[in-house]
This record gives structure tokens, C-alpha cells and sequence, in this order.
């Protein structure tokens, strides 16, 4: 299910900066198995400049931020996913790159849900589904 643009912005972004795009604009990766879900993220996100990769699969996430998480300004993460779940991708990817910022979004937005995210690593726990304001204010 890789988009070419998600391709492209991964395994180059620095060309695909110098094709128009502002210099500023931050690379983004959404992880949500919810496809509908992760592309109205994409699209909001897209609206205001970010470069977005979505990806379905958490497993197939961390390949590529394994290879390409320099690339990466921040990435936004379900927690609630059945091949790996969000808190399993969290602690992986802050293994292979504690220096990964990670958002992490839910529609469980429990004390214990902000904690454990907390916990392992995230910046923040974003209510889902996202709306324009949360996206908005996401890298303030």
C-alpha cells in the first residue's frame, strides 16, 4: 500500500523540497490501520504544507523509520491498532531512534492512555478522530 508520494518523500525529501515545495515544510508519517482515518489526517496535514506518508501498517512503519528516520521531522501514531499496537510501535520506534518525536492520537483519551504514551516516549495524545485545530497546533 505504499503511495508514490509517501515514496518519493521518504526516500528523498531534499529533491522533492527543491521541486517547488518551501524549504520548511516537515516530513510527517501517519500510522493508523484506519485508512479513511489516516488520509483525512493526510489531507489536513497536506493543507498546510507537511509532507505526509501514510502508512496501514505499523510493522511496515517501522521499516522504513529503521532506514529513514532522519528523514522524519515527526511521526503520528494510533494506538489503537491490531497488527502491532500503538504502544508497541511507540517503544520500537523510540528504540531504534529515542530522539524520534512521536504523537501519539486516540479516541480513548483516559488518564492512563496519556500516561503510558508519555511514558514510552510520545509528545502528546491527540483526541481521534483529528480535526484541523488539533492538526493545526500539532508542531507548536
Amino acid at each position: 500500500k505504499i503511495e508514490a508520494n509517501r515514496a518519493l518523500a521518504l526516500r528523498n525529501p531534499m529533491a522533492e523540497r527543491a521541486e517547488g515545495r518551501p524549504s520548511d515544510a516537515l516530513i510527517v508519517m501517519v500510522i493508523d490501520e484506519d485508512e479513511f482515518h489516516a488520509n483525512s489526517a493526510k489531507s489536513m496535514l497536506s493543507e498546510l504544507n507537511y509532507y505526509v506518508a501514510v502508512y496501514t501498517s505499523p510493522i511496515e512503519a517501522l521499516g522504513i523509520l529503521e532506514k529513514k528516520a532522519h528523514d522524519v521531522d515527526f511521526v503520528i501514531a494510533a494506538v489503537d491498532m491490531e497488527e502491532l499496537n500503538g504502544f508497541q510501535f511507540l517503544e520500537a520506534a523510540k528504540d531504534m531512534h529515542r530522539n524520534l518525536q512521536v504523537i501519539m492520537m486516540s479516541a480513548d483519551t483516559t488518564m492512563y492512555t496519556m500516561k503510558r504514551s508519555v511514558e514510552l516516549g510520545a509528545r502528546f495524545l491527540a483526541k481521534k478522530p483529528l480535526d484541523a485545530t488539533t492538526i493545526h497546533n500539532m508542531w507548536q
